[in-house]
């Protein structure tokens, strides 16, 4: 696979999960946040969001350096310490467990520890890696900038700031996603490389 084929691809998963945030928010903030539509959008777009920050690390992995790769590690770990509550969540929402038999689980009083976990890896990791994205100067700083305040209002519980966060994280994602698609990553890095 040509490096033009990766980042078109990652171009339509990042312009997918920049959608995925946007549905999600909606359904969020009309108060359908424990039906099953939203888990598996949750999911679902958490699973593509893997693919999209491997491909915007690779996009910069030259000039993001140290803080870059600490960013995606952390950011990855979040993530897949998400999907795997996630389970838990599913298996309540679409009833294929019910809360008195989710009560009596041994495991499942672990899973929720990974709530927490999950959400605190998540907003440090997109801390770090916004500041990689910043850093590196591939794609635009704004779009890292962005990143580095969605990491920083992610477990702020207050809806003026959740609606900030979900403008934000949509804004950030759909301009590395636009970014990827017109290969404006690979002109930059591609620069970067003839001068190293």
């Amino acid at each position: 696979m040509s490096t033009q084929t990766l980042f078109r691809l990652g171009a339509l998963a990042t312009l997918t999960t920049a959608l995925l945030l946007a549905v999600g928010n909606l359904m969020y903030f009309t108060g359908a946040h424990s039906t099953p539509a939203f888990v598996w959008i949750s999911i679902i777009e958490s699973m593509v969001r893997v693919f999209v920050v491997t491909v915007v690390y690779a996009a910069q992995a030259r000039r993001g350096g140290v803080i870059a790769l600490l960013g995606y590690t952390i950011l990855m770990i979040g993530l897949l310490l998400y999907l795997v509550y996630s389970e838990g969540r599913l298996a309540l929402a679409v009833g294929f467990i019910s809360q008195a038999q989710a009560d009596q689980l041994p495991q499942f009083p672990a899973l929720a520890l990974l709530d927490p976990l999950a959400t605190w890896a998540t907003a440090l990791g997109t801390v770090i890696f916004g500041l990689g994205v910043f850093r590196a100067g591939v794609f635009s700083r704004w779009a890292g900038a962005m990143l580095v305040v969605v990491g920083m209002t992610t477990v702020v519980e207050i809806r003026a700031v959740e609606y900030l966060w979900a403008a934000l994280s949509v804004l950030a994602w759909a301009w590395i996603g636009w970014a990827l698609w017109t290969g404006q990553a690979a002109s930059a890095e591609g620069a970067a490389a003839a001068t190293a």
